[in-house]
């Protein structure tokens, strides 16, 4: 008799630590299940900020001021050497972006300037030949077989 109660009492300890154990694999999952979602909500969230402020970045006309999206508002401030965007999504968030301002030039000038370039490397390369004549050695290899 004894024994039988030892071993009923051994089952239900073991039965009571795998349910302890089952149930704290359980809340570890959880838990990475939450902190994935929470991620990744964190995210998208930054994801959205920054393609908004792209898109104010490069159509801003103004040195200031704001657009208003369906995803948020943007407010941006244009100083001498680069562009400040804060966005504040539906949700709360606020996002600051710095982006650095690169001065677009015409396409008339850049033709010009390239035309130049070409002009200049021309020069440089008559200069060149005209400083280092090459020998006129015109002995041909006979031609493999």
């Amino acid at each position: 008799m004894i024994l039988k109660k030892n071993l009923r009492a051994g089952v239900l300890v073991y039965a009571i630590l795998m349910t302890a154990v089952f149930i704290s694999l359980v809340e570890v999952y959880l838990k990475q299940v939450a902190d994935y979602k929470r991620e990744h909500q964190a995210q998208m969230a930054n994801l959205q900020a920054q393609m908004i402020g792209e898109y104010v970045k490069m159509s801003a006309r103004n040195a200031s001021g704001s657009m208003i999206f369906d995803q948020g508002k943007a407010d941006y401030l244009q100083l001498e050497d680069s562009m400040e965007v804060s966005v504040t999504l539906t949700n709360g968030q606020v996002f600051t972006f710095d982006y650095p301002l690169v001065k677009k030039l015409d396409k008339s000038k850049e033709m010009s300037m390239d035309q130049s370039k070409g002009r200049k490397k021309k020069k440089e390369r008559k200069k060149k030949d005209k400083e280092s004549p090459q020998p006129q050695n015109s002995q041909k290899s006979p031609a493999p077989n």
